[in-house]
């Protein structure tokens, strides 16, 4: 039988060793990776969720949907009076003839934690994205008036 010099013995086996450490390394690195890339992405599906049970939870007379409703459709929104940074009531617009009237009805719209609404503010449902019906919200007029409105949510359509 052919024996081999023992430095030889050695070298293949610390090379049959070191190529091991690299694969369990490569391994646990690709398994830590993939948790980290779940809890990111994670994060960014329930962000919308979260704010806008925050919101609920600072606005009394808000009740919201489990899951969000029908299409709204309006091609954008005029605040009139905003309730706080990110939730205002707003009337709809209305496009005839080329022109927008902001007279169409009255809803309570919710932003994002990014969302900072200022009266007379339009905002604009952009291409790709769709305001939908996620609540009702109760208020009472200074005429002591009980009033029901929408409450809209502009979402990136899927």
């Amino acid at each position: 039988m052919l024996s081999l010099p023992l430095q030889y013995n050695n070298y293949l086996n610390n090379n049959i060793i070191k190529k091991w450490v690299v694969f369990l390394l490569g391994l646990v690195a690709g398994c830590i990776l993939t948790i980290l890339s779940l809890v990111v992405i994670s994060k960014a599906m329930t962000t919308t969720d979260t704010v806008t049970e925050e919101t609920a939870n600072h606005v009394p007379g808000l009740n919201l949907f489990d899951e969000p409703g029908d299409e709204f459709s309006a091609p954008s929104f005029e605040v009139m009076q905003v309730l706080a940074s990110n939730v205002a009531l707003a009337h709809s617009g209305e496009t005839e003839y080329g022109r927008t009237t902001y007279y169409g009805t009255l809803v309570l719209l919710i932003g994002d934690e990014n969302t900072h609404f200022y009266d007379d503010q339009i905002v604009e449902v952009k291409s790709g994205q769709v305001a939908r019906h996620i609540g009702t919200y109760q208020y009472q007029t200074k005429m002591e008036m009980q009033k029901t409105v929408p409450v809209i949510s502009i979402f990136d359509k899927q």
